[in-house]
């Protein structure tokens, strides 16, 4: 991603954020927006961060800068060879490293969906005040507001739960196969019991994401 390889140089550098768009004649939140993949740099000031940073712009665009590319020697025999595969092996693939499955969200999407995820569970406590004020004046069965109240609670998580399934769905649409989205279209019900079941086993590891990205862009922010 450019964004980490820019705040890999730029901390390489020992620039603060507000320095480096001193340099580069922009804003701080520009250089904010960069790291955290809310925007791009254009392609002269992609030139200009190459040349402050004192690589190329390849290098810029590529891994080749974080991981040097790691050269075998010529071996004496082929005993040599096959101890020299196996450590180069062994240091590129770590025993018992498992794949992470990660996804990323820019700052603005991170916003939109916890202000959204408020406003529901901000409608539910407004319900559950409306019953508070009224508890005096009911005459029904007790029981009848205990389900009333675990009603407005389940469906605050359920559709919380199934926003956070289409805020996903929609947000990394773009990511998906082409038959997995030609598949996700035609076969609608199913898509819509993947997204709700799917968006409830996510919301909180979404919510908890969401925040982590607003929290990392205001610690940039105050850096620079």
């Amino acid at each position: 991603m450019l964004g980490e390889r820019i705040y890999f140089f730029r901390k390489q550098m020992g620039l603060s954020q507000k320095e480096l768009a001193v340099l580069l004649n922009v804003t701080n939140k520009a250089i904010s927006k960069w790291e955290t993949g809310a925007a791009l740099p254009k392609t002269e000031t992609i030139i200009a961060l190459a040349k402050i940073f004192k690589v190329s712009s390849d290098e810029l665009l590529s891994l080749a800068s974080e991981s040097k590319e790691q050269k075998i020697p010529e071996p004496a025999s082929l005993k040599q060879l096959c101890e020299q595969t196996t450590d180069l092996l062994q240091k590129q693939i770590p025993v018992n490293s498992k794949p992470k499955i990660h996804y990323e969200l820019s700052v603005a999407a991170s916003k939109v969906y916890l202000i959204t995820t408020g406003l529901v569970f901000a409608l539910f406590i407004i319900g559950l005040f409306f019953i508070a004020i009224n508890f005096g004046n009911f005459t029904g069965d007790i029981s009848d507001i205990y389900i009333w109240v675990v009603f407005e609670l389940f469906s605050a998580f359920a559709f919380s739960g199934f926003y956070t399934g289409l805020f996903c769905y929609i947000y990394f649409f773009n990511t998906f196969p082409t038959a997995l989205k030609v598949a996700s279209l035609f076969l609608f019900t199913i898509t819509f019991v993947v997204l709700f079941y799917g968006g409830i086993i996510l919301f909180v590891p979404t919510v908890v994401k969401s925040i982590k990205v607003l929290i990392n862009n205001k610690k940039e922010n105050i850096d620079g």
